[in-house]
């Protein structure tokens, strides 16, 4: 069975898969630093934790970190999300934003801090 490798940090995420690597019946470890140890190499380690942690403890154990295309959130079919989501650059989407606010002036609502639009009373 593999072995989970988790961050010093607890946190509610790594409680939980934790517990769910531990149902699974694998084995599970929570380092005390970003050091590995050199028995994890051979235990078929799986890190879970942020980018930066993962990257230190996965030279250590040399491991290969994968990520996902920049876009891959575009790939989830729509009903799975619940929302439209689309990849474009920060140029494009300032001006999408333009767009959108210049559009709900013109039916009346404003902005608040969080680019919630809300109607004007």
């Amino acid at each position: 069975m593999p072995t989970l490798v988790l961050p010093p940090r607890y946190t509610e995420d790594t409680n939980r898969v934790r517990k769910a690597a531990a149902e699974a019946g694998w084995g599970v470890e929570r380092l005390q630093g970003w050091r590995a140890p050199d028995s994890l190499r051979d235990s078929g380690p799986v890190l879970y934790g942020e980018p930066l942690f993962a990257a230190v403890v996965a030279d250590t154990l040399g491991l290969a970190m994968i990520e996902p295309p920049f876009d891959w959130l575009t790939t989830i079919p729509r009903e799975w999300l619940r929302r439209e989501v689309r990849f474009m650059t920060l140029a494009e989407a300032r001006r999408v934003l333009d767009v959108i606010r210049r559009a709900s002036l013109k039916q009346g609502c404003v902005s608040d801090h969080d680019a919630k639009w809300l109607p004007v009373r």
